[in-house]
């Protein structure tokens, strides 16, 4: 009997990592939540994963797309897409992730798109808006596949915090919202807290100088950098969640629901701003746009059952666990 050759994916990846350990520790949400995944998907299925960033040469079954990066490297866009054509050419099934609605702008990553997802047999999204948007925009059908919460669940716990803290975490990307939020909406008359966890610090010094208004004298910023670890910190010091999300740009229309779930998940009553994606899960935080942030600081002993009843749907629907079943359902077709 002839023995089958083990079926071997290439993942391009913007990030340099030598093992998957790497990629699980990485900063980058997309890297540690969706590659990974979709890696110990593939091992699970006896697949062997070469991890590039466009300049492999070997041949390979089927190709992923993650999340393009131009910034970094503005060459990065053409080289994939010359890999892409490559790979197609001699007959690799071609998987595009997207995770953002770049097509929704002008830029060297919705050219990418257009051009990748034209091309790809398979096209995912990490959120139900994304697939409508892949749908309008190129009249593809997408799967979707979304983040899975990657900490364990902390029970709600009344912190008893002399000053009363809320807890903001995101990639620097999401940092505009924040800031827009807490130099126009936010108010409130008493000393209070707000430990700032981001990928980006030390902040630099035109990002500080924004937060230096009258409004926000009372309110004591830590800033901090994120970690995985470090999340379940911050959240044990922290009496809420507030994510403003950007709900009025149109690239994060089809942000993932991860971010908010993440919070409901360490166990933090959650305030924020109405995404699609987030919708669904209305019962279980307050709309950023109408609750009265007070109520959050000083009574959030109040919002525990709806963060208890988030954490038994989390447990069913959003653990690591049942995002590698949907990428190995993917990658078995």
């Amino acid at each position: 009997m002839k023995h089958k050759k083990k079926s071997a994916i290439e993942w391009l990846c913007a990030v340099p990592a030598r093992s998957l350990q790497d990629l699980e520790q990485s900063n980058l949400a997309s890297v540690r939540l969706r590659t990974s995944v979709g890696i110990r998907a593939a091992l699970s299925l006896g697949f062997t994963s070469t991890l590039s960033d466009g300049r492999e040469a070997r041949p390979a079954h089927a190709v992923v797309v993650s999340k393009l990066d131009f910034v970094t490297d503005p060459t990065r866009p053409k080289r994939w897409m010359q890999k892409l054509r490559q790979l197609k050419a001699v007959g690799s099934r071609v998987i595009v992730d997207y995770t953002d609605h770049h097509m929704a702008t002008e830029s060297p990553a919705a050219s990418f798109y257009r051009e990748a997802i034209a091309l790809c047999d398979t096209v995912i999204a990490s959120s139900n808006r994304l697939c409508e948007h892949i749908a309008v925009h190129t009249g593809r059908k997408a799967v979707m596949i979304d983040d899975p919460i990657e900490v364990a669940l902390q029970a709600p716990a009344a912190r008893n915090n002399q000053t009363r803290t809320a807890l903001w975490f995101g990639h620097a990307t999401n940092l505009p919202y924040l800031f827009d939020y807490l130099v126009n909406h936010y108010e409130s008359q008493v000393e209070r807290r707000l430990i700032l966890m981001t990928n980006l610090h030390p902040l630099p010094d035109q990002y500080i100088s924004l937060l230096e208004v009258p409004r926000l004298r009372k309110l004591e910023i830590s800033i901090i950098p994120w970690s995985t670890k470090d999340l379940l910190t911050a959240a044990s010091l922290s009496d809420f969640c507030v994510i403003p999300a950007g709900i009025s740009d149109p690239r994060k229309s089809g942000a993932s629901s991860n971010r908010l779930l993440t919070a409901l998940a360490v166990g933090l009553p959650t305030a924020a701003d109405l995404l699609d994606s987030y919708i669904p899960f209305s019962d279980y935080f307050s709309d950023l746009a109408s609750v009265d942030i007070n109520t959050l600081f000083d009574n959030p002993e109040q919002f525990f059952p709806s963060v208890q009843a988030a954490q038994h749907h989390i447990s069913k629907h959003h653990t690591t666990k049942v995002a590698q079943l949907r990428w190995a359902e993917l990658l078995r077709k």
